[in-house]
């Protein structure tokens, strides 16, 4: 999937569900998107796992702790970091995978297909707070992480 183009994947999947008698709709679109963004998320969490030490979680299960205890306590936490990161990319991708998204969701609509749509039909103030609304966001996000990240490390 990541050498896939976004638009052999979504007539690809437009086909799929005609041929099984689906109608495509959000949930047609969430598994075409799924398909496509799946494997970058799965490379971020795997690198994070080959960085961790097994090691503490066999010493938290020697202490007495459950499984669950243990992943809720030491694995989880460590991987905060690459879920995190993981479901930033994710959204971010599946924002941008317009090809995808319009051949999948049949007659229903999206942000993204709207925003489309918006913008070939008339240029409209809509748009251009929706670009500011993203911007803000980002920058707020990025102040947010330089702040927390300057914390930690005094």
């Amino acid at each position: 999937p990541m050498l896939t183009p976004g638009i052999v994947l979504g007539i690809s999947t437009i086909i799929l569900w005609r041929e099984v008698g689906v109608e495509g709709g959000l949930f047609t679109a969430t598994l075409a998107q799924l398909s496509f963004i799946a494997s970058y998320p799965m490379l971020i969490i795997m690198a994070r796992l080959q960085r961790h030490d097994g090691a503490l979680d066999d010493a938290a299960m020697d202490l007495g702790a459950s499984p669950f205890f243990a992943f809720r306590k030491i694995l989880l936490p460590f991987l905060v970091p690459a879920l995190a990161t993981s479901a930033v990319i994710a959204f971010l991708m599946s924002f941008e995978n317009y090809n995808t998204t319009v051949f999948s969701i049949g007659g229903s609509c999206t942000l993204t297909t709207q925003i489309v749509q918006e913008a070939r039909r008339v240029h409209t103030p809509v748009i251009n707070a929706l670009g500011v609304i993203f911007v803000g966001l980002t920058i707020l996000i990025s102040i947010i992480y330089t702040y927390r990240f300057r914390q930690r490390n005094k």
